[in-house]
């Protein structure tokens, strides 16, 4: 995560939030606006179902959108315009749950116009770097950087829909479904000394207006205060600018009864009882998905992601719970996140007064082939989780970590509690309050063996 570029801090936004681990039983099951239009004629939807799909549908827009007027209005960044962030999380930084030990970010919110937008990623070599390009709807149409293209500098080609244009030779075209995107870019720092080898990558990425330098204006969306998610009337109203903005394909059933999608929608116009009706599917559809996890079932006390994330296809429950508990989440064939489950005496945390290890057997790290971490946080009242502040300024275990003792065998263990385990074991020791914390790991570059699940974690073990 990273302070420059969320709303709030009780929001947990950029792939990686409070650890909402219990399964929805109907995240991903309901039916979507698309799949409401093949029945309505032989089964009129309810406009209490119509209004909880179309809350679902548009949710990722209204969270994108929340995020972009906070960076226009808050941090005054312009459109197609990247901001970076500088420096890495420490346990002073407050502002976004959930924050990452392992990269600095850089972020450009994009609108095309009518003709393209030229995007030049860095010569990164051997440092891990991807800059994921998402639709309106939270959807990764590509990421851009190691995995892909190999570390080398390359230029690209951002184009709005129905562009018929040709590019250049040596330029690569990626067509966008929708004129407003995120571009959201990670670059790896080993640790503060690594810093302004890491700076000279992120300044290597820039934006340019194909058409010329022609100007950009913010949306109308962008002129709009921002509803809570509770209020119906207000999220409908939002939600209306914004699919105008970003129009679907085609019409939806449950949008169009709605009115939703022409910048005119108005509650008043519905009766007394289609409003309750209304009120109640918008709430439905909200509990849902702030119930909603990035994973399912635990498997040895770790929780796993789903297939689609970041790459919904029609799974539109799924789609809006990553909306609200991990929006920016990366495809897994880029990262995977895994969350632990907690031990017995407190699900989904774990108990600092105890000593917990985490051994990985011999040959049997985390396949990653950019890196991995364990990443330790501490919960608030609220569910904030942030950095353990501890002596050691030590947030994380992972593969880059200097100095780790290996057993004689080749096998890692990570100590994990309040006591420092002493001696050998000190290296290996990933400090936790004397309370409630919560475990994250990140693999970067995932092997196939981790993304199908034929490898999964060993369990974190009380001691």
């Amino acid at each position: 995560m990273v302070t420059h570029f969320l709303r709030r801090a009780t929001h947990p936004w950029i792939f990686l939030l409070p650890l909402l681990l219990s399964a929805c039983a109907n995240a991903g099951t309901e039916p979507g606006p698309e799949s409401i239009a093949a029945t309505q004629a032989a089964a009129p939807a309810s406009f209490e179902q119509s209004a909880d799909d179309a809350y679902a549908y548009a949710l990722p827009l209204f969270e994108l959108a929340a995020a972009r007027k906070a960076a226009f209005d808050t941090l005054v960044q312009q459109p197609n315009v990247f901001t970076h962030r500088r420096m890495l999380s420490n346990a002073q930084s407050r502002t976004v749950t959930t924050p990452n030990a392992d990269t600095l970010y850089s972020s450009a919110w994009l609108l095309l116009t009518e003709a393209p937008l030229q995007i030049d990623i860095p010569a990164s070599g051997a440092r891990y770097f991807s800059l994921a390009l998402m639709d309106f709807y939270s959807n990764n149409i590509d990421v851009l950087g190691t995995r892909r293209d190999g570390g080398v500098a390359k230029r690209f080609w951002i184009a709005p829909p129905g562009w018929q244009g040709s590019v250049p030779a040596g330029v690569e075209l990626i067509r966008s479904p929708t004129r407003s995107l995120w571009a959201l870019g990670r670059t790896y720092v080993r640790d503060q000394a690594d810093l302004p080898a890491a700076w000279a990558v992120q300044n290597q990425l820039h934006i340019a207006a194909v058409d010329g330098g022609k100007s950009v204006s913010p949306p109308a969306s962008v002129s709009q205060t921002v509803p809570g998610l509770t209020d119906w009337e207000g999220f409908f109203d939002y939600a209306d600018w914004l699919l105008a903005e970003c129009p679907l394909p085609a019409a939806s059933a449950a949008l169009t009864r709605l009115g939703l999608g022409t910048g005119h929608f108005d509650a008043a116009a519905f009766s007394a009882s289609e409003r309750e009706a209304l009120a109640a599917g918008a709430q439905r559809a909200y509990q849902r998905a702030s119930s909603g996890s990035l994973g399912g079932t635990p498997e040895q006390g770790w929780v796993y992601p789903k297939p689609g994330l970041g790459d919904f296809g029609s799974d539109y429950g799924y789609r809006a719970t990553v909306a609200l508990v991990g929006l920016g989440a990366l495809p897994l064939k880029e990262a995977v996140y895994v969350f632990g489950a907690g031990d017995t005496a407190t699900p989904q945390r774990y108990d600092g007064n105890q000593d917990y290890t985490l051994r990985f057997p011999s040959g049997q790290l985390p396949p990653a082939r950019a890196f991995w971490s364990v990443t330790l946080y501490q919960p608030e009242a609220n569910g904030n989780l942030f950095f353990y502040d501890n002596e050691q300024k030590r947030y994380a275990i992972g593969d880059r970590t200097p100095d780790l003792v290996y057993g004689s065998d080749g096998s890692l263990t990570l100590h994990v509690g309040h006591r420092d385990p002493g001696g050998q074991a000190s290296a290996n020791w990933l400090p936790a309050p004397a309370g409630p914390f919560a475990l994250v790991l990140r693999a970067y570059l995932p092997d196939a063996s981790l993304v199908d699940g034929r490898y999964r974690l060993p369990a974190v073990l009380p001691q």
